[in-house]
């Protein structure tokens, strides 16, 4: 279903809803970032946070306040602040921001990939009062304007500035003549009125919504914090632990110690890495030889062809890799494996002037040594779930008919090619205990020798028709996972004054 049918504007009954005066100048509504749960979430919350941020700024009534312009602090940005900030905690770092700000509303939420598309979750922020008055959860699945389903949100927000929804009193119960008299509180039951109608008006795109009326979370260790250890004439802290101000944000909000913080910011450099893999993949991985023959009445070969070729095929893909850290967030390494394939045989033989009879091609399992070299790269090294690319270049020996078969001297037998096959790969760690990552990754390949086939022929007459296997694929794919085991490396030395550890 469309999502433009989804997000209809927000009707609620004219009796619920509280004549809002307008103001003369427009509300200050800071929007601020959705945080991905992951990275590959983070193009689509960037992009809802430019669209919001469009659509927010065609209402007259509000004005926009983005990440950028809220004012700065000494080394240090809001919008790195808004990046490092702990995940889960995008609320109170929200909060942060807004009231250095100045705003009187916010907007933030997270996003997450899910297998059908992607979840959104967005709050809405009344600074005055310190709550958050709306909360909704919505699907997005792909092809789904980011634009329109930016304008619901803005519309909902539209709707807390002016009162029509996150109201903290029951405006029906609200007396006429005693404008001192404070309304009662929304009990239960009409709260869950006010939500199932709410609900109803959004369509079905939304998957919960509600007015949590709660406050505004905070964060462990602010902006402010930083800044207030920065206004000494003393070293500043980060620059005592050698950090940025950056990273010692993320430290100081990361939940480790400073050893543990260091071990995972130092990586994988100084790491001694064994690295066991499995996984299937297709590729050159296969070869074939045909021969014919053909004789005379006295049985003496006339003619004779053989051809002998590489051919793509599918098996497993067993590697060991050992490799070293040289930084934080790359290493290089050997890498000694085994891939399983196929040998299919097929030979023709024939008398001149009698018709020939059809061939019974026979296929061998097959299997055969790599060795090569990798560079893998895995990018934010202190994170549990981290990205992983890299590449590399592998030797092998391709297959020749004498592993399989021994042939008649009259036709060519050929020496096993001299394979090279370069891969470029992507996927993912994951930490599953102090030393040791899961990982996968799907690697693509790329044949660079070995590609042309063996031909032969040795021939009196004209007799046999010559023909060639057809040869390998240039490119091959594949899919495997293991582990990284990570020995050594940094112990994770404080490097600070004994009073910063």
């Amino acid at each position: 279903m469309p999502l433009a049918c989804l997000l209809p504007i927000l009707i609620l009954d004219s009796h619920l809803l509280v004549p809002v005066a307008h103001a003369a100048d427009p509300v200050p509504v800071l929007v601020s970032a959705l945080q991905p749960a992951s990275p590959d979430a983070k193009p689509l919350a960037t992009m809802l946070e430019s669209a919001l941020a469009q659509q927010v700024a065609l209402d007259k009534d509000l004005r926009v306040v983005r990440i950028e312009d809220t004012k700065n602090f000494e080394d240090y940005s809001a919008r790195v602040y808004i990046e490092g900030c702990p995940p889960g905690d995008i609320l109170g770092c929200t909060n942060i921001i807004a009231e250095r700000g100045n705003a009187d509303f916010a907007v933030s939420g997270s996003v997450t990939t899910t297998a059908t598309g992607s979840e959104v979750e967005v709050d809405v922020l009344d600074m005055k009062q310190s709550r958050v008055v709306v909360s909704f959860k919505s699907e997005l699945t792909s092809g789904d304007d980011n634009k329109v389903f930016a304008a619901g949100v803005a519309r909902i927000l539209a709707a807390a500035v002016h009162g029509e929804v996150g109201q903290q009193q029951d405006i029906r119960h609200q007396g006429d003549d005693d404008e001192d008299t404070p309304a009662p509180k929304l009990d239960n039951a009409a709260v869950a009125r006010e939500i199932a109608q709410l609900s109803k008006d959004l369509g079905d795109v939304t998957v919960a919504l509600s007015r949590p009326d709660k406050a505004i979370p905070k964060t462990t260790y602010t902006i402010s914090d930083l800044a207030g250890e920065g206004n000494t004439d003393a070293a500043k802290p980060w620059e005592r632990l050698s950090m940025t101000p950056g990273e010692y944000l993320r430290y100081k909000n990361s939940g480790y110690n400073l050893i543990e913080w260091r071990q995972r910011s130092a990586g994988r450099q100084g790491q001694l890495l064994i690295s066991p893999m499995f996984g299937y993949a297709n590729g050159a991985m296969a070869g074939s030889f045909y021969g014919a023959y053909a004789t005379d009445s006295t049985t003496t070969t006339v003619d004779s062809w053989s051809a002998q070729t590489q051919q793509t095929g599918g098996g497993a893909w067993i590697t060991g890799v050992v490799s070293y850290g040289i930084l934080p967030a790359v290493d290089v390494g050997v890498a000694v494996g085994l891939q399983t394939g196929a040998y299919t045989l097929d030979i023709d033989d024939f008398v001149v002037g009698q018709p020939a009879e059809p061939t019974n091609p026979t296929s061998f399992p097959a299997q055969r040594p790599t060795f090569g070299v990798r560079v893998n790269a895995s990018l934010l090294p202190a994170r549990t779930l981290r990205p992983r690319f890299g590449g590399g270049l592998d030797w092998m020996q391709g297959y020749s008919v004498t592993q399989f078969e021994t042939l008649p001297p009259w036709l060519m037998v050929f020496p096993a090619p001299n394979l090279l096959i370069g891969q470029v790969y992507g996927g993912g760690e994951a930490r599953i205990a102090r030393t040791v990552d899961f990982v996968l990754q799907v690697p693509i390949t790329f044949m660079l020798t070995g590609t042309s086939a063996q031909t032969n022929r040795l021939s009196s007459q004209d007799v046999v028709t010559p023909t060639t296997p057809p040869g390998p694929s240039v490119v091959g794919a594949g899919i495997t996972a293991g582990l990284n085991i990570r020995l050594f490396g940094a112990k994770g030395e404080p490097k600070s004054a004994p009073e910063e550890e």
